[in-house]
C-alpha cells in the first residue's frame, strides 16, 4: 500500500498543495504568493511551440523524469521542472507534454504550466489553450486556464470568456468562471450574472452561481433568491437551494419545503429530501412523510426512505413496513424489506412468508428469497421451494436455485430435473445445468448426459454442452453439435459456436459454414454468418466480401452485405467502394455503396465527397450526400461549406430545405454562429442560401431563441424553411422563457391554426 503524503510547492507565485498515494490525487486551493525565480535546469526541446507535428521528445527533460521517477517521487520532479521552467518556455514544454505517453504525467505537467502561466500572463496563456481546444475540440486547456484566473480575478476572466468565439466553449467557461466565483464573492457574481446580455446565457449564470452558492451555504444563498425577478426562475431556484441543503440537514429543508404554496412544491425536491433523511435518520424521516397526504409523490418519498433503510437494518424496515396503512404503497415496502432481510437472513424471510395469508404478494417474496438463499445454500432454498411454492411462483423461483445448485452439485440438479414433467421448463433447466457443469468439466458432463439420458433430453443437454465447449474448442462443438436434429437447443448452439469460430480461426470458420445442416431458420442463418463475418471483416475484409459475395443470393443474409461494406470502409474507403461497386444492380449494392462512402468520410470526408459526386443518382444518393455533409462539418466546417455551397437540392420535395447545406450550417454554429452567418449570408438568394440560414437557426435556438427568431422572420413568409425554424425556435423558447415566447408568437407572420397549436404549447409548459 502507498504511503499518502502531502506537499506544499510553489509555482510560479502560487501554493499548491499537492496530496500523491503512490499517484497524484490532487491539489488543493491555490493562493497567490511571492516567490524567488529558481534556477533554471536541462534545456527543453528546441522544436516550435505550438507545432503540430511535434512528437514526443525521447530525450526531453520529462522524459527523463518518466524514465528515472515513479509514484510520489515523478510528481515531484514535475513540480520542480514547472517551478525551474521560465513563462517564457511553457508554451513548448505543453507541446512536448501534448504527446507524453503517461496520462497521468500529461495531466500534472499541463495543470501546473497553465497554473503558472496565468499567473504572469493570462491572456498569452489563453490564446495557446484556445489554440489547443480549437484543435482538438476539447476544452480541457481553457479549463485549466479559467480554473485559475476566475480564482485569481474572475471579472478579468468572464470578460475573456465571453470573447471565446466558438459557442460550446464560450458556454463552458463562463460556467466555469461564475462556478468559481460564487466560492469568493457569490453576490457580485449574481450582479455580473444578471447584467449579462440574454444571448449569453444570462439565467443559466445566474443558476450556476446558486446552484454552487447553495452546495456551500444553502442558508446564505436563500437569502439572495430576491435577486431572482423572474417567478418561474425563482421558483426553480428554490427546489435546487432545498435539494443541497437536504445534504446536510434534510430536516430543516423538508420545514421549509412544507411551509412552500402547494402549487410550489416540486416533487422531485420532496423526493431527493426524503432520500437524504432517510440515509440519515429513517425512522425520523418515516414518521415526518405520514404527515403528508397521500399522492404519487408521498410514495415515491416513501419508496426512497426505504432504499436506504432496508441495507441499513432490514428487520426494523420490515417491522415499519407492516405498521403502515394497507395498500400498494405497503405491499412494495414489505417486498422491498423482505428482499433486503433475505440477502443477510434467509431463514428469518422465509418464517416472515410463513406467517403470511396466501396471496399474490407472496410469489414475489417467495422469489426473493430463493433468489438470495440460493447463494449460499441452494440444497435448502430447494427444500423450502418443494414445501412452500407452486404453479408460476414455483416455476419462475426454481430457476436460480438449480442453477447454484448445479454450480457446486451438478449430479444433484440434474437429478432433480430428471424427476420433472416433460415440457419446455425442464428443457429449459436441463440445459442451463449442462452448460454450468460444462464450463467447470466438459468431459464429466457429456460422459454423463451419454450415459444417463436419451432421446430430447439428451439432445437438450448436448446442445447445452455444446455450448460451452464453443468457448475452448469450438471444432469440437461444431463436431457434437453436428449430431444433433433440428431444434431450437441445437439452433442456439451453432450461434454460440460461430462467435468462437470467429475468433479461434477464419478459415476454419468459413469451412464450417460450409458444412451447416439444411433447414436452420433465416434469423438464425443471418447471426451465425454475422458473428463470424463482425470479426473476418476487421481481419480480412476483401475475403469478407467475397466470401458473402458467393452467398448474396440468400435473401437471409443480403443485409450482411451492407455491414462488410460499412466495415470495410472504415479502414479502406477505395477498396470497400470498388467491392461494392462489382455487386449486381439494385437497392442491395446501391445501399452497400452509400454506407461504404459515408463511413469512408470519417477517415477522408474530401475524397469522400469528390467520389459521390461521381456516383449514379438514385434513392441512396440523399442520405449519402448528407452523411458526408454531417460528418465532415464537424471537423473542417469552412471545407464542407465551400463543397455544398452550389450543390443542387438533392431532397426530393421540392420545397424541402437542402438538408447538406442546413447540417453543415447548423453544425457550424454550433462551434461558431458568427461565421456559419456570415457564410450563410453570402450564399446567393435561394434555397441553399435559405437551408443555411435554417441551419443557423436551428443551432442558435438552444441558446438565443429570441435572435433565432429574429432570424427565422428573414426566411421566405410561408415556406417550409420558415416553419421548420418557427416549429424549432418556439418549442425552445417556450421551455426557457414561456413568457417571452407567447409575447412574440403573438405577431408572428403565421396562420391562426399554427398559432393555436403553439399557445396550448405553453399553456401545457407551464402548467408542467
Amino acid at each position: 500500500m502507498f504511503k499518502r503524503r502531502i506537499v506544499q510547492v510553489v509555482v510560479g507565485g502560487l501554493v499548491l498543495v499537492m496530496a500523491f498515494a503512490g499517484g497524484w490525487v490532487g491539489r488543493g486551493r491555490m493562493e497567490t504568493k511571492p516567490s524567488p525565480r529558481p534556477a533554471t535546469t536541462k534545456p527543453l526541446s528546441t522544436k516550435v511551440a505550438g507545432s503540430k507535428s511535434l512528437g514526443w521528445d525521447l530525450h526531453s527533460s520529462l522524459a527523463e523524469i518518466l524514465k528515472k521517477y515513479t509514484g510520489g517521487a515523478r510528481i515531484e520532479a514535475i513540480v520542480k521542472l514547472i517551478g525551474q521552467t521560465s513563462v517564457s518556455e511553457l508554451a513548448r514544454l505543453l507541446d512536448e507534454a501534448r504527446n507524453c505517453p503517461d496520462a497521468n504525467a500529461k495531466a500534472l505537467v499541463q495543470e501546473l504550466a497553465y497554473a503558472k502561466w496565468v499567473a504572469s500572463d493570462p491572456n498569452a496563456a489563453l490564446a495557446y489553450a484556445n489554440a489547443d481546444a480549437s484543435r482538438t475540440g476539447k476544452t480541457d486547456a481553457l479549463n485549466n486556464v479559467f480554473n485559475v484566473w476566475a480564482g485569481n480575478d474572475p471579472k478579468a476572466a468572464l470578460e475573456a470568456a465571453m470573447k471565446l468565439g466558438r459557442t460550446s466553449f464560450r458556454t463552458a467557461e463562463m460556467g466555469l468562471v461564475f462556478s468559481a466565483w460564487a466560492q469568493s464573492d457569490p453576490l457580485t457574481a449574481i450582479a455580473a450574472a444578471k447584467a449579462l446580455p440574454a444571448n449569453l446565457g444570462s439565467k443559466d449564470m445566474l443558476r450556476t452561481v446558486i446552484e454552487q452558492w447553495s452546495q456551500v451555504d444553502p442558508n446564505a444563498a436563500w437569502t439572495a433568491l430576491d435577486q431572482a425577478t423572474d417567478p418561474r426562475q425563482r421558483l426553480a431556484f428554490q427546489n435546487l437551494i432545498l435539494r443541497n441543503l437536504a445534504d446536510s440537514d434534510p430536516q430543516s429543508a423538508f420545514d421549509v419545503f412544507h411551509k412552500m404554496p402547494l402549487a410550489a412544491q416540486n416533487p422531485n425536491t420532496l423526493s431527493q429530501i426524503f432520500q437524504k433523511w432517510g440515509e440519515q435518520d429513517p425512522t425520523g424521516a418515516f414518521e415526518a412523510l405520514k404527515t403528508l397526504p397521500l399522492s404519487n409523490s408521498r410514495s415515491t418519498a416513501l419508496q426512497n426512505i426505504f432504499n436506504g433503510w432496508v441495507e441499513m437494518d432490514p428487520a426494523a424496515a420490515l417491522k415499519a413496513a407492516q405498521g403502515y396503512p394497507a395498500g400498494t404503497d405497503r405491499d412494495k415496502l414489505v417486498a422491498t424489506s423482505v428482499k433486503a432481510l433475505a440477502m443477510q437472513d434467509p431463514q428469518a424471510a422465509a418464517e416472515f412468508i410463513a406467517s403470511l395469508p396466501n396471496g399474490s404478494q407472496n410469489e414475489g417474496l417467495i422469489l426473493s428469497v430463493t433468489e438470495s438463499w440460493a447463494d449460499n445454500d441452494p440444497a435448502t432454498a430447494l427444500s423450502w421451494l418443494q414445501q412452500n411454492a407452486t404453479g408460476k411462483t414455483y416455476i419462475d423461483s426454481i430457476g436460480p436455485v438449480l442453477d447454484q445448485l448445479g454450480k457446486t452439485n451438478p449430479s444433484a440438479a440434474l437429478a432433480f430435473i430428471g424427476q420433472m414433467p416433460a415440457d419446455i421448463n425442464r428443457d429449459k433447466f436441463l440445459q442451463a445445468a449442462m452448460t454450468n457443469w460444462a464450463a467447470m468439466d466438459s468431459a464429466s458432463a457429456l460422459a454423463w448426459a451419454n450415459s444417463n439420458l436419451t432421446g430430447q433430453m439428451q439432445n437438450t443437454a448436448l446442445a447445452g454442452i455444446a455450448t460451452q465447449m464453443a468457448i475452448s474448442d469450438p471444432v469440437a462443438a461444431a463436431n457434437l453439435v453436428a449430431t444433433l436434429p433440428d431444434g431450437s437447443a441445437r439452433n442456439n448452439a451453432l450461434a454460440s459456436i460461430a462467435t468462437a469460430m470467429g475468433l479461434y480461426d477464419l478459415q476454419t470458420a468459413a469451412q464450417w459454414l460450409q458444412t451447416l445442416p439444411d433447414g436452420i431458420p433465416a434469423s438464425t442463418q443471418k447471426t451465425i454468418y454475422q458473428n463470424i463475418l463482425s470479426r473476418w471483416v476487421n481481419v480480412d475484409p476483401a475475403g469478407a466480401a467475397a466470401f458473402i459475395q458467393n452467398v448474396a443470393g440468400n435473401p437471409a443474409l443480403a443485409p450482411l452485405i451492407d455491414q462488410v461494406a460499412s466495415a470495410w470502409a472504415r479502414n479502406d474507403g477505395v477498396g470497400a467502394l470498388n467491392w461494392a461497386q462489382t455487386l449486381p444492380g439494385g437497392p442491395g449494392r446501391d445501399a452497400a455503396v452509400s454506407d461504404a462512402i459515408s463511413n469512408w468520410a470519417k477517415i477522408d470526408s474530401a475524397a469522400a465527397w469528390q467520389y459521390a459526386q461521381n456516383i449514379p443518382k438514385n434513392d441512396q444518393t440523399f442520405s449519402t450526400l448528407f452523411n458526408i455533409a454531417n460528418t465532415w462539418s464537424k471537423t473542417d466546417p469552412v471545407a464542407a461549406a465551400n463543397a455544398v455551397a452550389n450543390l443542387p437540392n438533392p431532397n426530393p420535395s421540392a420545397d424541402a430545405p437542402n438538408l447538406p447545406v442546413r447540417q453543415v450550417a447548423e453544425n457550424w454554429a454550433g462551434q461558431d454562429s458568427n461565421a456559419a452567418m456570415q457564410w450563410a449570408n453570402s450564399l446567393p438568394p435561394g434555397g441553399n442560401h435559405d437551408a443555411a440560414v435554417l441551419g443557423v437557426i436551428l443551432a442558435l435556438n438552444k441558446t438565443d431563441p429570441p435572435n433565432a427568431y429574429q432570424l427565422s422572420l428573414n426566411l421566405p413568409p410561408n415556406s417550409e424553411a420558415q416553419s421548420m425554424a418557427f416549429d424549432s425556435t418556439f418549442r425552445q423558447w417556450a421551455i426557457k422563457d414561456p413568457a417571452g415566447a407567447a409575447k412574440a408568437l403573438e405577431t408572428a407572420p403565421m396562420n391562426d391554426k399554427i398559432r393555436q397549436q403553439f399557445q396550448t404549447m405553453f399553456f401545457t409548459q407551464r402548467r408542467n
